[in-house]
């Protein structure tokens, strides 16, 4: 089950459908600020656009008369998720320019790195060639 949380183009809340290039529930709340939406709107308008394992998961913790609070979405949208083992592991399969922009995509979700740890992580998932020519850079 993919858990993701995601905010479409249209500015729905989608947990089912997976990364879209956008950043989750982190998108979600540039969207309720944006808007201006009062926390108390936040989970009904996120409920509203929950579908199939997420809407079940919200329809069995209000039936279970528990409080659903906008946190307690974003731990669940996010629980099955490694970003930074994600970043860890993440290679280049096409252009650098490509590889940089997913990269940073994964960086901005993986938390915050020392600065070397990031470097270290974008170097090793470089192609290898590419990898030995950074590397005689000594960045």
């Amino acid at each position: 089950m993919n858990s993701q949380l995601n905010v479409l183009e249209e500015g729905s809340v989608n947990r089912n459908q997976g990364p879209r290039g956008q950043g989750g529930a982190r998108d979600a709340e540039q969207f309720f600020e944006f808007q201006g939406t009062a926390l108390d709107d936040q989970v009904r308008l996120a409920a509203y656009h929950l579908e199939k394992d997420a809407q079940l998961w919200y329809q069995h913790r209000k039936n279970q008369e528990h409080l659903v609070t906008w946190e307690s979405m974003k731990v669940a949208a996010t629980e099955d998720e490694d970003f930074f083992g994600d970043l860890c592991k993440f290679k280049q399969t096409s252009s650098v320019s490509d590889y940089q922009a997913q990269f940073e995509r994964l960086l901005a979700r993986a938390g915050t790195l020392k600065d070397k740890q990031e470097v270290e992580c974008f170097i090793s998932g470089l192609k290898e060639g590419i990898r030995a020519d950074v590397r005689v850079q000594n960045p």
